[in-house]
């Protein structure tokens, strides 16, 4: 056995670190596809994507085996990256193992899916499923996809089949996916399926005061035990859980809630945290599993951190992030996945506008895997958008692109969430939340802002104090966990009511925001929508 062979031997058992010491000492073309396969597994895809290149390089006439599987990695890249026409050529350079390879079409109909290129997505899946008739996933998604280009009969001849296979009928999860977007199809207001997302906050105590958050200068709520058993319940159907406070981990029994949700392979925990209540014990544990730590830090320095989270310790922030970054390198280096993300979420305000380049240099430092940056929210001073301090928005504007090419070279996933998806389209929200009386829904400011929702049938939202909505985006508090179940709110007046008037836009065609842009100057423009829905 060769050094190549060996190497390549120790990856399959997880031996990174032995691995990469033989590997670094070769130069031929297989160990450097090797050398690139361990760096993707590390989660290092810039430095994987060179490598590959440049083993197609050192051998340009190579064939076989080793081209295809250089190709095909170099796609799934691409893919991750959202480098469309990049990752459809090199997927179509390997379709010649279509029949070996059922991911190759399905995976290329997931990324039309995801750039919402539905006729794409829906040829894909095409093939796929011509191929591999019995693959549920494709099955479904293809489903989607002929929904989403109104192909209804399509796809309700699909999603009626699917419900009648006994293995999915045996599968909590997987039934209740494909009837709740069959549901989707026929715009039903009143639902047999279960929700697939909730947003949780389960108390408002929180051990600091943040000046972008007014949730803790009343902090002695938490959830009930009885609403928390039925957040539980639900566990099954869902595919998604986020756990919000104040601070959730001052929620008594939560890591026992969350250990709970580990069972369930199918669903993704959040958890937004400050990250200062972190242990070792605790870290152990999400290492592991699904999920995503999301670490509100605000800030790139020590003054304008504790200035912001008032009573948080810096000092503390750092020995904690620095205790996640060592866990995190030492369960990769004794060979174990991490299937736990970091996120570092800054709330972008006037106090903090000129740090975002430290944030980001901090994320890297600190190894985290995503960057969000979001508007402050609420009528204070701190407000620069609704405030529409010109300098401000043109700084970040002006950054924005050095911002995103900095983030690439560190490989860190940059989101702008509704601060400037893009250049192009550039929006500023001020969701002030007010709580509305006698079924008096502000349809038309959350429905203008929507593009294909599905959040009516899909979500469940529970504030602080118990208050329920359908979206974090939704101005309108449709129940009280308090007085009734998430059951009965679920289909109570006020969802059917959203159901009722987001199946009308699902039914129109064309473009829903007017939107142009010359310059940031155009963030303050308002934004209309060519869909009227008052008559809802």
């Amino acid at each position: 056995m060769n050094n190549t062979e060996l190497a390549k031997g120790l990856i399959n058992s997880n031996k990174l670190k032995e691995a990469e010491s033989i590997l670094l000492g070769l130069e031929d073309k297989y160990s450097v596809f090797e050398l690139a396969r361990l760096r993707q597994i590390q989660g290092k895809d810039i430095e994987a994507e060179k490598l590959f290149l440049k083993t197609l390089q050192i051998s340009p006439e190579i064939k076989g085996q080793i081209e295809s599987d250089t190709n095909l990695e170099l796609a799934r890249i691409y893919a991750r990256q959202r480098k469309v026409d990049l990752a459809t050529q090199m997927y179509l350079k390997v379709t010649d193992r279509i029949n070996s390879e059922r991911n190759i079409y399905k995976e290329l109909g997931n990324l039309y899916m995801q750039v919402r290129d539905y006729p794409k997505a829906r040829d894909s899946y095409k093939r796929a499923l011509s191929i591999f008739p019995k693959d549920i996933d494709v099955a479904l998604n293809l489903g989607i996809a002929y929904r989403m280009l109104g192909q209804d009969e399509k796809a309700e001849e699909l999603f009626s089949a699917l419900l009648k296979i006994k293995e999915i009928r045996q599968d909590k999860f997987m039934y209740n996916k494909v009837l709740n977007e069959y549901e989707i199809l026929l715009k039903r207001e009143y639902l047999e399926s279960h929700p697939s997302q909730i947003m949780n906050t389960i108390t408002n105590r929180c051990n600091i005061g943040c000046r972008s958050c007014d949730i803790w200068k009343d902090s002695n709520w938490q959830q009930n035990e009885k609403r928390m058993k039925e957040v539980v319940d639900l566990f099954p159907y869902l595919e998604q859980a986020s756990w919000l406070g104040g601070e959730a981990f001052l929620y008594k029994g939560f890591e026992d809630i969350l250990e709970e949700g580990f069972k369930y392979k199918n669903m993704e925990q959040t958890i937004l945290t400050n990250g200062l209540l972190l242990t070792k014990n605790s870290l152990e544990k999400l290492l592991k599993e699904k999920v995503v730590l999301w670490i509100s830090i605000d800030a790139g320095k020590k003054e304008t951190y504790e200035y912001l989270r008032r009573g948080a310790s810096w000092n503390k922030l750092c020995k904690n992030l620095e205790m996640i970054k060592e866990a995190k390198e030492s369960r990769k280096s004794s060979g174990n996945k991490v299937n736990m993300k970091t996120l570092y979420n800054a709330v972008i305000s006037k106090s903090n506008y000129t740090e975002m380049m430290e944030m980001l240099e901090m994320a890297k430092k600190y190894s985290f895997d995503r960057i969000r940056f979001q508007p402050i929210f609420g009528t204070g001073e701190e407000n620069i958008f609704l405030n529409k301090d010109l300098k401000a928005i043109k700084y970040i504007y002006d950054l924005l692109d050095l911002l995103k090419a900095r983030a690439e070279e560190y490989e860190i996933e940059v989101i702008f969430d509704s601060l400037f998806p893009t250049k192009e389209h550039p929006i500023y929200r001020d969701l002030n939340m007010k709580y509305v009386e006698n079924n008096n829904y502000s349809l038309r400011k959350t429905a203008r802002k929507v593009v294909s929702c599905m959040s009516p049938w899909k979500k469940v939202v529970i504030d602080s104090k118990g208050t329920m909505r359908m979206c974090i985006n939704s101005n309108d508090y449709l129940g009280d966990s308090e007085k009734e179940t998430i059951k009965n709110f679920w289909n109570n007046e006020g969802m059917q009511t959203y159901r009722r008037c987001f199946g009308k836009l699902m039914g129109c065609s064309g473009k829903y925001y007017k939107m142009s842009f010359s310059g940031p100057e155009d963030v303050l423009d308002d934004v209309d929508t060519d869909i009227d829905v008052a008559e809802c």
